[in-house]
């Protein structure tokens, strides 16, 4: 399952919020501000003016140029300033030509000396918390966002949302928490759905994910579009992970049910269904999620040993051999024979022995194929099997040391079962065991 933190400033809702913003400064301009009691002075509407018209035909230079000049004029002007060369609107117009260019490294200061010789204007506010938050300068956003809010008249709630975004962006996740409880306080019937995306963010971050379970089930239900189907995906996880298994198996199975073509719900499903033992189950919704998706060697593999697990060795076989063809993999083979043996099919299981030990030859495949070639009563072919392993795995083949001894005492051969058992003796697994043997082989040779 997948975490999704794909919630960022950046959202098509932040982007289409911030592009009405810089309309709306426009617009604002001559016009004062509620908090103010003077407008600028008229040369400096009238330059405002110009810049706008200037940019409305896409000359944003040309724009900028002619701001910055009616900017230059009040550099030695002193204090009076009766034409507002200097006036913090000529700032924030700047600021707003070059936030249109996107070029925020260069409106930042303008919109900064706007705030400064206006502090109350939270529109300058907003843009200079939108410069920070492209800048990386998350914190010094999320300030900015505040500081707007505070001044506004008519207070909105987006204002709260974006410094909420922004600190969680710097890593304060506490404190962008205290935000979205104050929006949600505030303006409970205004927040918008999608918001609630960045509060389920903070609220997993400060590992709260009791209070985010019932806002990801909202999303989860409301939400419309691609992000429908993730947030569907974290409800699902939230269960599994905060150990509600009747949730999240009911849940998983309403999935499957109504959206049957995801092969996401199926695979899901049967993980949980493996989860409580249940391998009927999840073999069956494996097997369901293999018609929608190719399965990978992975899950080939999985309904394979689930085949194995429930006595459907016919059918683990054919997994296996599918999975042997696309790679050398002795783990699959011992499986494969495996499988042969259990549908007691001893001569299929020593052709995959066989192939096996062409790949790489291993003490596993080399006693499997012994013992199956002792029940066979192939002891020849049984004693260069387990003497391979005595010569190739010394120090681990106390068990082929006692099957051999076992192969000798069948042909009747007592020298050399003696001889074998004695060497199993020597072994800790297997020493009970020799030793009991070479009791029974020393009494039936006394009543001899």
């Amino acid at each position: 399952m997948i975490f999704f933190r794909y919630l960022d400033m950046r959202h098509k809702e932040t982007r289409r919020f911030y592009s009405i913003l810089l309309l709306l400064f426009f617009s604002f301009f001559p016009s004062a501000w509620a908090n103010e009691k003077e407008t600028a002075p008229y040369p400096a509407r009238r330059a405002i003016y110009n810049a706008q018209r200037l940019i409305e035909k896409n000359k944003m230079f040309d724009a900028i140029s002619m701001l910055l000049a009616f900017k230059k004029k009040g550099e030695n002007k002193g204090k009076k300033d009766r034409n507002g060369y200097r006036h913090y609107m000529i700032d924030i117009a700047i600021g707003n030509a070059y936030l249109l260019m996107g070029d925020n490294k260069k409106a930042l200061p303008f919109y900064e000396s706007a705030v400064n010789k206006n502090t109350g204007c939270y529109p300058a506010w907003m843009n200079l918390g939108k410069c920070c938050y492209d800048l990386s300068r998350f914190e010094s956003a999320g300030s900015c966002f505040l500081k707007a809010y505070e001044f506004m008249d008519k207070k909105k709630p987006a204002s709260l949302y974006f410094a909420a975004i922004s600190f969680s962006a710097a890593n304060k996740e506490k404190k962008a928490l205290s935000i979205f409880e104050r929006l949600l306080k505030t303006h409970k019937n205004e927040v918008k759905l999608e918001w609630k995306e960045g509060l389920v963010q903070v609220y997993l971050a400060c590992n709260l994910p009791l209070k985010a379970l019932p806002v990801i089930e909202e999303l989860a239900d409301k939400i419309e579009g691609k992000r429908k189907k993730q947030w569907q995906e974290m409800l699902l996880y939230q269960y599994i992970t905060l150990e509600m298994n009747t949730k999240a198996f009911n849940y998983a199975k309403w999935l499957t049910q109504t959206d049957p073509l995801e092969s996401k719900w199926w695979k899901a499903l049967c993980h949980l269904n493996l989860s409580e033992h249940k391998y009927r189950a999840g073999l069956a919704t494996l097997t369901l999620y293999s018609y929608l998706v190719p399965l990978s060697d992975k899950e080939k593999q999985l309904v394979a040993d689930l085949n194995l697990t429930i006595d459907i060795p016919k059918q683990s076989v054919l997994y296996y051999q599918e999975i042997v063809e696309n790679k050398k993999d002795n783990t699959i083979i011992k499986k494969i024979t495996h499988s042969y043996l259990r549908m007691h099919k001893p001569d299929n299981a020593l052709k995959w022995i066989e192939r096996g030990l062409t790949f790489k030859r291993e003490k596993d495949l080399l006693m499997t194929k012994g013992s199956v070639l002792y029940e066979l009563e192939l002891f020849s072919d049984a004693i260069s099997a387990f003497e391979a392993v005595t010569s190739f795995y010394k120090e681990d083949s106390g068990q082929a040391w006692l099957m051999l001894g076992y192969i000798f005492w069948n042909m009747e051969d007592i020298p050399r079962s003696i001889k074998s058992f004695k060497k199993a003796s020597t072994f800790k697994k297997q020493k009970k065991t020799a030793q009991r043997m070479l009791k029974q082989l020393k009494n039936m040779s006394t009543k001899k």
